[in-house]
Formats: structure tokens, C-alpha cells, sequence
């Protein structure tokens, strides 16, 4: 999940659902 956060926090918006993800 790290990643995906990492490749797409290039996004402001992606960041915010990876967040929610990296919880779960």
C-alpha cells in the first residue's frame, strides 16, 4: 500500500484515498 501511495502522491487527491487506505 506504500507504494501505490508513493507513485500516486503525486496526486493531492490520491493522497487523501491512499491515507484512508493505508488505515484499513
Amino acid at each position: 500500500y506504500l507504494r501505490k501511495i508513493i507513485v500516486q502522491g503525486r496526486s493531492s487527491k490520491t493522497t487523501n484515498v491512499g491515507d484512508i487506505m493505508t488505515e484499513e
